[in-house]
């Protein structure tokens, strides 16, 4: 049997807006993921967040980072997932 995708207890991440080194364009990081979270579990996450949004993203130093600005729509899957997200703007 596969291990569940969400966390096992609550886990508190940070959002924040990122624009530097993008020419402009705005990217959401995500952060603050427990040990827990390997980098499979971290990229199959990821891919389920941009099929969602319908954006592209990656996995970078163990930070998720989505294209484009949507908080408003990244926030309640995340939440619905078990993760408590604390806003960095």
């Amino acid at each position: 049997p596969s291990e569940p995708l969400g966390p096992t207890f609550q886990e508190r991440l940070l959002l924040r807006r990122s624009t530097a080194h993008r020419g402009g364009k705005t990217v959401l990081v995500l952060e603050g993921f427990s040990p827990a979270w390997t980098n499979p579990k971290l990229e199959a996450l990821l891919h389920e967040l941009k099929a969602s949004l319908g954006c592209g993203g990656t996995v970078k130093d163990r930070a998720l980072e989505l294209q484009g600005d949507q908080p408003d729509r990244l926030i309640p899957l995340l939440e619905s997932r078990g993760f408590t997200i604390k806003r960095g703007w």
